[in-house]
């Protein structure tokens, strides 16, 4: 499996400022890391899951910044996400699922990630 992807976090990539709106507009109750992440064409993010700090209770979700385009795939635990729109929410069953990404489309792929 080949991986192209970029990970941008608040106050380093984006305003934070922005990321404070999203939290209070949706109200998310809590999270402990935030960032936006890319997979360029032709690339994928193999299965995996996310070593997380032992001591939180994450509350996990993942924003969809751009309407689905043929060929942005994702999926946690036996969801697969091919048809979303901008703005759409996608609360996590399991935050500690497995999951993974693929982009065999023209054009990146971006999600805005919370835990």
């Amino acid at each position: 499996w080949h991986s192209k992807w970029g990970m941008y976090y608040p106050g380093k990539s984006f305003d934070k400022e922005i990321l404070e709106k999203i939290i209070k507009f949706i109200d998310i109750p809590y999270y402990s890391s935030s960032w936006i992440s890319r997979v360029d064409p032709g690339y994928c993010v193999a299965p995996h899951y996310d070593r997380m700090p032992e001591n939180i209770n994450p509350y996990r979700l993942h924003i969809q910044l751009e309407d689905a385009c043929m060929g942005h795939i994702f999926y946690v635990g036996d969801t697969y996400l091919t048809n979303y729109k901008q703005g759409d929410i996608f609360l996590w069953k399991n935050p500690h699922a497995w999951h993974a990404g693929s982009n065999i489309s023209t054009k990146p792929k971006y999600i805005l990630n919370f835990y």
